[in-house]
């Protein structure tokens, strides 16, 4: 499903507009998502711009709920994957899909997973480790996992409902490796995060988002 002309360009900008109306993100961080955006649109249609639209508003209701916006890093190191199967899906790259859906609901699944998981009781290393502070890398709890596990099948579903050629099973298996690509986040924050300085959590979250990406192409 195409999207011609000036439509893409008008739907990015106004996502844009309101992630900054609404204080889920900060103008720059905004900034940042456009050509993300575009990428997806351009790339992939309506199911393109309407999987990273889902991530947006859940992001939406989440920051209004914990009084933060994403600035430009955190915009693009979760859309960065995303993007690059947009761009490569003008290139005629067949899994451009089945990237582009694992990696935007690795973010989302991760997103959903770690504010759930701040006010769900203390959580654990890597689940089953010993008792962290809340928001320690790598620290996990069970109603996060949980939750993660429940959101990762939403933006492959919203891709499905507006066009993407993915099957009934397809959504099922690209949920899978996004939501195993979020327990990878949890791994790397606890013993690579450490190492990558103030802005550990960011490329934490790209590396994460690769993981879900790489996982879809071999089980999709």
């Amino acid at each position: 499903m195409p999207m011609d002309g000036w439509g893409p360009i008008a739907c990015v900008l106004a996502a844009a507009a309101v992630s900054v109306a609404t204080r889920a993100m900060t103008v720059r961080g905004a900034a940042m998502g456009v050509p993300v955006g575009l990428a997806l649109a351009w790339g992939l249609g309506w199911p393109g711009f309407t999987m990273l639209l889902a991530f947006v508003l859940v992001g939406t209701v989440l920051s209004r709920a914990s009084a933060r916006r994403r600035g430009p890093l955190q915009a693009l190191c979760n859309g960065a994957v995303a993007a690059a199967a947009g761009i490569a899906a003008i290139a005629g790259f067949e899994h451009a899909a089945v990237v582009a859906a694992a990696a935007i609901a690795t973010a989302l699944s991760d997103t959903l997973a770690g504010e759930v998981g701040q006010r769900s009781g203390r959580p654990r290393l890597l689940l089953f480790g010993p008792r962290v502070a809340r928001g320690a890398d790598g620290g996990m709890t069970l109603l996060g996992t949980a939750a993660g596990a429940v959101a990762a099948p939403l933006v492959p579903l919203v891709g499905r409902l507006f066009g993407a050629p993915f099957s009934g099973n397809d959504v099922a298996w690209i949920a899978c490796a996004a939501f195993l690509g979020n327990l990878a986040d949890s791994v790397i924050g606890a013993f690579v995060q450490p190492h990558l300085g103030r802005s550990g959590n960011d490329w934490t979250n790209l590396l994460a988002t690769a993981v879900g990406a790489a996982i879809a192409i071999f089980i999709v």
